[in-house]
């Protein structure tokens, strides 16, 4: 989730000048963006893969499938301008960004909100790599579960029935890992 940064010689300016490029697999890599205008450096945002989709696709867990499931929402487990409004998160699917820390309180919250703790429920960490590990458990067992199989940041958690394509879909059938 880091952006990455490549200087470029522009074409549309002097050969001296140069460009910098920023490629994210966020949504958003405005922080830098809005650094680099406030220090006048020319830039271009070069758009990726969202974790949020492509972790837990790599995990074999479709956020969009519209066989279980018709919304989708995407927050972050912390925010830096106060708390996230679980109740509002009244959604299908639910994909946690940056949320392993606070989890087991993360859960309590969703619970309080509404969630059934019989919710299928994964946490993906380092979707995509080689190092990838998952842990699905149900909503109310999966801070434990998470913390028994030592998941860590950056781990990306969903929450929602599509969980359950990754035990259809699985050559090993249903596990873990």
């Amino acid at each position: 989730m880091k952006a990455g940064y490549q200087r470029r010689k522009s074409p549309a300016r002097s050969s001296l000048s140069t460009r910098v490029r920023i490629w994210s697999s966020r949504w958003a890599p405005f922080g830098e963006a809005e650094a680099l205008r406030a220090a006048g450096v020319p830039f271009e945002v070069v758009p990726g893969v969202t974790s949020a989709v492509a972790a837990p696709e790599s995990a074999g867990i479709p956020v969009t499938d519209r066989r279980w499931a018709s919304s989708v929402a995407i927050v972050t487990g912390h925010c830096a301008s106060g708390e996230v409004d679980w109740d509002a998160t009244a959604v299908d699917t639910l994909v946690i960004m940056m949320g392993i820390a606070r989890l087991p309180e993360i859960v309590k919250r969703l619970l309080e909100a509404g969630r059934s703790p019989d919710t299928p429920a994964a946490a993906v960490e380092n979707g995509s790599l080689p190092s990838q590990r998952v842990v699905t458990a149900d909503l109310a067992g999966l801070p434990d579960a998470a913390a028994l199989a030592g998941i860590r940041a950056q781990a990306v958690v969903v929450v929602g029935d599509v969980v359950r394509v990754r035990d259809l879909i699985s050559p090993e059938g249903p596990a873990n890992g």
